[in-house]
């Protein structure tokens, strides 16, 4: 008698704690849903600003060096928000940062306009095209070893780094760019270069303009 009753707490016990267990499994699954849910619904909630967004979804439809678009070479399948795309981050309904170093894009990129973008890397693609008038948080630009013939710096009030070697540029023009520290401008089709506006330039490297 005493060992059925001994049985039975010993099984009571069991089942209690399997349901215990069950049940901490249960809850941390559906704290990681949570989790989820809450992710989703951050990036749903980047409304970009309208202007940004057109500009960018332009460039998105242009023929890719290998692939039939820029978007399908960053692997882009939703074109209306842009903070679920590769290498772009937004903050508070603006592109602040682009990262698409190598990825096989092409075409004009126009970036005007983008009041929060502080730093671009599109380097080592084939764009042919660069403009980031009036984009006046921007610090830091990469475009180097691209084919790009054009580039617009007006209205660039806060640039730094600058790197756009090894293209087609036969003219830059860095007017009202003072705050420039380190430009890389070599390899280009340039004759001559006019600086005299970057009153802040440490380093430039021209060689191998031609």
């Amino acid at each position: 008698m005493v060992a059925k009753t001994n049985f039975g707490v010993r099984c009571s016990i069991f089942i209690k704690r399997k349901t215990k267990s069950q049940t901490l499994i249960i809850m941390k699954k559906v704290a990681l849903l949570i989790t989820i849910m809450l992710g989703g619904m951050t990036v749903f909630a980047q409304n970009i600003n309208r202007n940004e967004l057109k500009q960018l979804q332009v460039f998105m439809q242009e023929p890719a060096e290998k692939v039939a678009s820029n978007a399908q070479a960053l692997n882009i399948t939703d074109l209306n928000n842009p903070a679920t795309w590769e290498g772009v981050t937004v903050e508070n309904g603006h592109v602040t940062a682009i990262k698409w170093k190598d990825k096989g894009l092409a075409g004009t990129l126009n970036l005007s306009g983008f009041s929060a973008l502080q730093s671009v890397d599109v380097s080592r693609n084939k764009i042919t095209g660069l403009s980031v008038q009036d984009a006046k948080a921007l610090t830091d630009l990469n475009a180097s070893r691209n084919r790009i013939a054009e580039i617009n710096f007006a209205g660039c009030t806060s640039l730094d780094k600058v790197s756009i070697n090894n293209n087609r540029l036969t003219d830059v023009d860095l007017q009202g760019c003072v705050t420039i520290t380190n430009f890389n401008v070599s390899n280009n089709l340039m004759a001559e270069l006019d600086v005299q506006n970057a009153t802040n330039l440490k380093t430039l490297n021209c060689q191998g303009c031609h």
